[in-house]
């Protein structure tokens, strides 16, 4: 029902002529009968999906039964158009859909799940989002710096350091109670180790490394 409605609207908004006089950029645009008129402008939007220009076009006036057009030609007639219309069909759509379907707007403790991803989502702290978002996205955006900075320095260590920095040192147990301790971490790179390891024995490597690891404890 909903799909049908926005639809509609959409049909009706973009055939009325006082739409075609709002949202054109000049009182010259939109006044021939081009190929590329304002609906098919429009519409020509609402169908892009991250295509190249000669693929969307393609598609295009396939799916309207248009004749080949060309891409200059298409980019003339869209700047004609103001953008703005697209903004404006969707705060019509979104209040439709909350005012007639108000039965069809289901919730989940109190608000509307639209999706779940396991993605990582990152709102850029630049100004316009503080404004935005307030305080909330700075907090965010921190956090999300700290956690990528702890996974990588995860990876720099092997479980095997980890457990060596978590033991007791007089006794060599590990601790069962959360402890605070002092501990350095030191990492470090053998130049052109792969290299190595095709040219000598797997004995040789193992006693290089024995010396490497003793020199540095």
């Amino acid at each position: 029902m909903y799909k049908k409605y926005c639809i509609s609207k959409i049909k009706n908004k973009i055939s009325n002529n006082n739409a075609k006089i709002e949202y054109r950029n000049s009182e010259n645009s939109f006044i021939r009968d081009r190929k590329m008129n304002f609906e098919k402008v429009i519409l020509y939007g609402l169908n892009k999906r991250g295509l190249t220009s000669k693929m969307e076009i393609e598609d295009f006036t396939e799916l309207v039964n248009m004749t080949d057009i060309s891409a200059p030609a298409v980019l003339k007639q869209r700047l004609k158009l103001n953008g703005k219309i697209y903004l404006d069909m969707m705060q019509e759509n979104l209040k439709g859909f909350y005012t007639e379907f108000k039965s069809e707007v289901k919730l989940f403790h109190g608000y509307i799940l639209s999706a779940i991803d396991g993605s990582d989502f990152e709102i850029p702290n630049t100004q316009k989002s503080r404004d935005e978002f307030g305080i909330m996205c700075h907090e965010f955006s921190d956090m999300t710096k700290e956690l990528s900075e702890r996974n990588k320095l995860a990876t720099l260590l092997s479980d095997h350091a980890v457990e060596a920095l978590s033991k007791n040192e007089d006794d060599g147990v590990s601790t069962s109670d959360v402890e605070v301790f002092n501990g350095t971490a030191l990492v470090t790179d053998i130049r052109n180790f792969t290299g190595m390891c095709e040219k000598y024995t797997p004995e040789q490597i193992t006693d290089l490394l024995n010396k490497h690891f003793a020199c540095r404890l």
